[in-house]
């Protein structure tokens, strides 16, 4: 996919491009990686003096930082920029990717919270649940409530986060009454999960579908206390998380939750339960996560499938040249010429021992 133009603008554009790239196998990138060219110059992604051209993550100016194998939005003002072409955004890396290219006002609206208005929805995700009366939850994204109201209905105690201050102050006076909720303005991303007191806890949410899949991954893997989630997430990101071997959808998040978890999909959810309405299907999912004792061994083969997934259509003799020789291979009976996808979690998991 080296040097493919991933994304166009219109010919001799005069109002700035921008749009939404969907990165499905969670690979990490850097603006080097990115370029845009307007018909006459090979330009870096984000100009070196910023004139014009700004890469926006959701709102985060990442000009000097990585995409840490999110979805991102990109925008760049064509006429500050000085091109007089039509502009095109080019993959530079050696990296296999698979990259979805929307460039519409739509698809960047995609980025926009879906609020939950279903209550049957909300109904059936609190049975899934299974916690014990007063359990603590933990709800990322509660929005207008809806899910945060069923909740309560079964006496559980809350915790619920949420970014947008306007939500907030409506979520506060909506259950200023209710003793067992605290509600905290906050970046879920942000937010210190040490606070997070007592032995177990539940997460509860309707991700917001740009940061879905990291927040997941970052408390799977750095909060142990919560040992399970009922989470509603985009169709692909699901069918990604229980992706088996040597298929389209598995990669290193398949490995994650393999390795970590016990997840299932339990059911999808229709775009008319939310407001505004999706462009894409949502699904809920459940995911059980245990303390387990070799979790630092774990955390370790998470990291080589990164590293594997980030040249999936090499042989793993050179996608993992720095973690695997001839001699180990053969002690592992792993044959050097699989690919990436076609190694289980157990695979992975005895590569990281190895090199204990």
């Amino acid at each position: 996919m080296v040097g493919k133009n991933i994304a166009f603008s219109e010919q001799h554009p005069t109002t700035p491009f921008e749009g939404m790239i969907g990165n499905r196998d969670g690979v990490k990138l850097y603006n080097s990686d990115f370029s845009i060219y307007d018909g006459t110059s090979l330009s870096s992604f984000v100009g070196q003096d910023g004139a014009g051209k700004t890469v926006v993550a959701f709102g985060n100016d990442i000009n000097t930082s990585d995409w840490g194998g999110a979805d991102f939005l990109f925008k760049w003002d064509p006429e500050a920029d000085g091109g007089s072409g039509r502009y095109k955004l080019r993959l530079n890396t050696d990296v296999d990717l698979s990259i979805d290219t929307e460039v519409t006002e739509e698809d960047v609206m995609d980025a926009i919270d879906h609020f939950l208005i279903d209550t049957n929805i909300s109904r059936k995700i609190t049975k899934l649940v299974q916690g014990q009366l007063a359990d603590p939850i933990i709800e990322i994204g509660p929005g207008t409530g809806s899910l945060t109201n069923e909740l309560l209905k079964d006496n559980y105690r809350i915790k619920a986060v949420e970014i947008d201050e306007e939500l907030v102050n409506l979520l506060s006076e909506r259950f200023g009454d209710v003793p067992n909720i605290e509600v905290i303005h906050d970046d879920a991303m942000n937010y210190d999960y040490n606070q997070l007191s007592g032995p177990w806890w539940i997460m509860v949410g309707n991700l917001p579908y740009n940061i879905g899949t990291r927040l997941l991954v970052k408390l799977i893997t750095e909060v142990p206390q919560i040992h399970r989630y009922v989470v509603m997430l985009q169709d692909e990101v699901a069918e990604r998380m229980v992706a088996m071997p040597n298929t389209k959808q598995y990669g290193s998040l398949s490995i994650l939750t393999s390795l970590f978890t016990n997840t299932k999909i339990q059911f999808n959810v229709s775009k008319n339960c939310f407001e505004p309405k999706p462009k894409i299907l949502s699904t809920v999912v459940t995911i059980q996560r245990e303390t387990l004792v070799d979790e630092a061994l774990r955390l370790k083969a998470f990291e080589i499938s990164k590293v594997a997934f980030q040249q999936k259509r090499k042989k793993i003799k050179s996608a993992l040249s720095e973690y695997i020789n001839e001699d180990m291979a053969e002690k592992l009976s792993l044959n050097l010429d699989l690919r990436p996808q076609e190694l289980t979690p157990e695979d992975y998991l005895a590569i990281a021992e190895s090199i204990q």
